[in-house]
């Protein structure tokens, strides 16, 4: 009787860039998500502090939720032909400057322009849209999905992990300090976009450096041998 059986094609390990752009993927959205989803927390405070209203803080992220859709398709069009890396790192120093802008903002125009333009060009750049796509064209086919799947794992983490400490951080230092330690973090998205190149040439280059000290120790082994036969059988 004839084996019917098909044979199932082994799966193609993680390369160590792929390894180190999953990671840092992970990462980058696990920040963007994170601190996007803790902006509910800052509306009483900020809207109290600043009397301007609620109505005001809600316009801003409303105003934020529209340019970051408008934005992705040309966000993703870019990172298609200059890179993804690139998109990222600019969209993360825009991401940056709104929250920097929105902790020094007092009237309803500074927090359109921060919180709404410059965080929602931001975001278009550090979310799904980019880093999905980033990933799935480093990664062999069959661990695509697997990548994905880990990648947007550290979406989904950011969403609830950076929450309290948004709370911890309002509560313990204020509103003001809260967002510029926020800032900070969205400013981690610009090291993480250039991290794994960086880490890939290191990684190589150590390894050649390595292997060109084993071949020059193997090389003096083989000639000191070489030689001392010589001598003996003189």
């Amino acid at each position: 009787m004839a084996d019917t059986s098909v044979t199932q094609p082994t799966p193609t390990p993680f390369g160590t860039k792929a390894l180190i752009a999953v990671a840092c993927a992970a990462l980058i959205l696990c920040i963007g998500m994170g601190i996007r989803q803790s902006f509910g927390l800052f509306v009483t405070p900020i809207s109290s502090d600043l009397e301007l209203g609620r109505t005001v803080f809600s316009l801003a992220l409303a105003i934020q939720s529209i340019v970051w859709g408008i934005s992705q398709p040309f966000a993703g069009a870019i990172a298609d032909k200059y890179g993804a890396g690139r998109v990222v790192a600019i969209s993360g120093l825009l991401y940056a400057a709104g929250l920097a802008l929105a902790s020094i903002s007092s009237d309803p125009a500074a927090l359109y322009l921060s919180i709404g333009l410059l965080i929602g060009l931001g975001l278009s750049g550090t979310t799904f849209a980019v880093v999905l796509g980033a990933v799935g064209r480093l990664v062999p086919e069959n661990r695509r999905a697997l990548a994905l799947s880990i990648t947007t794992i550290g979406g989904s983490i950011g969403m609830f992990a950076l929450i309290p400490i948004g709370q911890t951080l309002i509560a313990s230092m204020g509103w003001v300090q809260a967002v510029l330690m926020l800032s900070v973090l969205a400013a981690l998205g610009i090291v993480l976009a250039c991290a794994p190149s960086s880490l890939k040439s290191s990684v190589c280059g150590t390894f050649r450096r390595c292997s060109g000290s084993y071949s020059s120790a193997t090389s003096s082994v083989r000639f000191s041998a070489r030689g001392s036969a010589d001598t003996f059988s003189t």
